[in-house]
C-alpha cells in the first residue's frame, strides 16, 4: 500500500475520487492560519512567491468559480496578498470539499479537531483505509505531538528547518497565527470567507470562529 501527502492540486484529489476507489482523507485547516502559514513561508522564500499564485489564482477562478470571478477577477491585481490567499483557499478548499461530499471515499477531517483528540481522529483516518493503527502508529503520534530533542534526533529531523518539522506541540502551531496575524489581515480574510460553505463547515462544528 502506498500512502502520501499532497498539499496542493486538487485537481488530484477531484480524479481520484472520480475515476478511481482509491480512499482519500481531505484535511481543511482555518483559513486565517492558512494564509498566515503561507505568508510566513513567503517571508522565509520557503513558499511559492505571490506573483506565480496570482497567475495560478487567476486561471483557476475563471474555469471553475464563475461566481468567484465575477466578483472578484477585475480587481484581484488590487488585493491584498492576505486577500488573494483567502480566494485561493475559498478555491481550492471548495473544488475538493464538493467532490469528498459526493464520494463515500472521501474523508474530510478538520485539522483544529485533529489537534484536539490526535489519537481519535487517526483512528478514523485508519480506519478508512481499512487499516488497523498499529501500536507504532500510536507511539509516533505520541512521541511527535510533545516537542522533544530527543525524539526530533531519534526520528532524524534534529536539522530540518522548524517550518517543515512534524515534531511539535499540535496546538501551538494550530494556534500561532493568533499571535502572528495582524487584526487588518484577519478582517481582509474573513470578509472574503465568512459566508461561504467551506467555513460553515468548521464553523458549525465549533472549531472555527
Amino acid at each position: 500500500m502506498l500512502v502520501f501527502k499532497e498539499v496542493d492540486y486538487p485537481d488530484m484529489v477531484v480524479k481520484f475520487l472520480t475515476e478511481t476507489e482509491v480512499p482519500i482523507v481531505y484535511i481543511i485547516r482555518h483559513p486565517c492560519a492558512v494564509v498566515s502559514s503561507i505568508m510566513r513561508g513567503q517571508e522565509n522564500s520557503l513558499m511559492p512567491m505571490p506573483e506565480p499564485r496570482m497567475a495560478v489564482l487567476k486561471r483557476v477562478l475563471n474555469k471553475h468559480e464563475p461566481k468567484l470571478a465575477k466578483i472578484y477577477g477585475e480587481k484581484l491585481d488590487k488585493l491584498t496578498i492576505s486577500e488573494q490567499e483567502a480566494l485561493h483557499w475559498l478555491v481550492e478548499n471548495g473544488r475538493a470539499l464538493r467532490i469528498c461530499q459526493k464520494h463515500s471515499q472521501g474523508l474530510i477531517v478538520i485539522y483544529e479537531e485533529l489537534t484536539e483528540r490526535p489519537l481519535e481522529i487517526a483512528q478514523k483516518v485508519f480506519q478508512h483505509f481499512n487499516l488497523t493503527m498499529p501500536e507504532e502508529s500510536v507511539a509516533f503520534i505520541e512521541e511527535s505531538t510533545k516537542k522533544s530533542l530527543t525524539s526530533a534526533i531519534k526520528r532524524g529531523e534534529v536539522n530540518m528547518n522548524q517550518y517543515f518539522t512534524v515534531f511539535r506541540d499540535p496546538k501551538v502551531s494550530r494556534d500561532r497565527w493568533k499571535e502572528e496575524m495582524s487584526k487588518e489581515d484577519r478582517i481582509r480574510v474573513m470578509q472574503i470567507v465568512k459566508d461561504s460553505p467551506e467555513f460553515s463547515l468548521g464553523a458549525e462544528r465549533g472549531f472555527w470562529t
